[in-house]
């Protein structure tokens, strides 16, 4: 058995517990009788901004799930965004998530309304969870899809990512990603052994 101090929002020390009932003066005790005490859950691999879809994916794979994201993404607004966003969240903390990860696309300017959605749910949310936004798409694609990027790293996205393999040129997209993310000193986070084939 131990004893935790907490302070603020940090654990301070971890001691053994005494074989008898210490003065605890004016702090706050919480006796849990021996239960165990565990680290929060890190979830490291979402898609906030393609909760709750309204639609099913019928073939289960991610071809699939692609089209469908891509035939309603432009029907989903910022407000429809960080509602579906926050309920994600939401069931996360519920089940004991105290760290996220979020990839969010960032293939056209049009996206930057998502983008900010999450940035601002990541803001609402600080004091329960943290998110970390990673911009996802090719970041060697077109001069839109380069610009929609830098303008996602400005505004605060986390870290700079990708999914080469679906991408026309994977070497070109991994190296931009990673001349990216040394200008913006940021982590990587890609797709890299995306596939469905049984076989791999």
């Amino acid at each position: 058995m131990v004893d935790i101090k907490i302070e603020g929002a940090r654990i301070a020390a971890v001691t053994p517990a005494p074989d008898h009932d210490a003065a605890t003066g004016n702090l706050e005790v919480w006796d849990l009788d021996g239960r165990v005490v565990l680290p929060g859950l890190v979830e490291t691999h979402t898609h906030l901004d393609k909760t709750y879809l309204p639609a099913a994916n019928h073939s289960g794979t991610l071809l699939e799930a692609i089209d469908i994201w891509r035939a309603i993404k432009a029907q989903r607004g910022y407000t429809d965004v960080r509602a579906a966003a926050l309920r994600a969240v939401q069931q996360a903390v519920a089940h004991g998530v105290t760290a996220l990860r979020s990839h969010v696309d960032t293939e056209a300017a049009a996206d930057l309304t998502t983008v900010q959605a999450l940035l601002d749910l990541r803001a609402a949310v600080a004091d329960v969870i943290t998110v970390q936004l990673v911009a996802l798409g090719d970041a060697a694609g077109t001069p839109e899809q380069r610009d929609t990027w830098r303008t996602a790293l400005e505004m605060g996205v986390d870290c700079v990512g990708g999914a080469p393999v679906i991408c026309p040129d994977p070497h070109a997209t991994i190296d931009a990603a990673l001349d990216l993310a040394q200008e913006f000193d940021k982590p990587v986070d890609l797709h890299i052994d995306e596939t469905e084939d049984p076989r791999c």
